[in-house]
């Protein structure tokens, strides 16, 4: 099971938040995440250092002690920019992960923990690796399309890159609303699951949300 968080975890952690724009989480609440049963947590997301990246750093440490593998952002760059293997029962998953949206202080640096910042290079370099190393491979990007249902040209372009670089199943991760859906050359593209926990109570789009069920058979994507 696989999510994407981009809160950190920190004390204090009290509601209201000053800055509405600027999120954290209690660190109590850690325990939601360890009881809903991930394995995975895609780190691509814009806020994680919105408190600053000492706090991205211990969240990490959190799930390191949980046993859960993270993937799309890290300790630094280098553990950021790194591919995700996970082998079950036999076949090799990978999972990669990028943010284009930023700000700047979102992204990983060489000392600092952050998101892998995208750019068609390491795109392209990291999904060949992975495409070579493992059977299916899931890529996932944070966009600053947000709320729009129709997915920009952007990200179009990114993703149909992606399938033909070897991607599996392609998923945009910064939609706060359910998006389209699109089949290129065989592989699945999701453009938005929605929101899964979150606050965003003000509309029905921002309410709902899906969660995807994938069928790995004899080391292929079936359904």
């Amino acid at each position: 099971a696989m999510t994407s968080n981009e809160v950190s975890f920190l004390e204090p952690c009290t509601w209201p938040l000053e800055n509405r724009m600027r999120f954290c989480s209690p660190a109590r609440y850690f325990r939601i995440l360890e009881a809903s049963g991930f394995d995975v947590i895609e780190l691509t997301g814009n806020h994680n250092n919105d408190f600053g990246s000492r706090y991205n750093s211990s969240s990490i440490e959190l799930l390191d002690r949980a046993g859960m593998k993270y993937f799309g952002g890290g300790k630094n760059r280098s553990d950021a920019e790194k591919v995700l293997y996970v082998t079950v029962k036999g076949v090799t998953v990978a999972f990669v992960g990028f943010n284009e949206l930023g700000p700047e202080y979102a992204f990983a640096s060489e000392k600092n923990a952050g998101a892998a910042s995208l750019s068609k290079e390491l795109f392209t370099r990291l999904i060949r690796e992975a495409a070579v190393k493992a059977s299916v491979v899931f890529v996932t990007v944070q966009w600053s399309n947000e709320n729009e249902p129709v997915p920009q040209e952007i990200q179009k372009r990114y993703f149909h890159l992606a399938a033909d670089l070897g991607a599996t199943i392609i998923v945009s991760s910064s939609a706060h609303r359910p998006m389209g859906l699109e089949f290129y050359k065989g592989r699945f593209i999701s453009y938005g699951l929605g929101n899964f926990l979150f606050d965003q109570m003000q509309s029905q789009n921002t309410r709902r949300g899906m969660i995807a069920r994938h069928h790995i058979y004899g080391g292929r994507h079936v359904s």
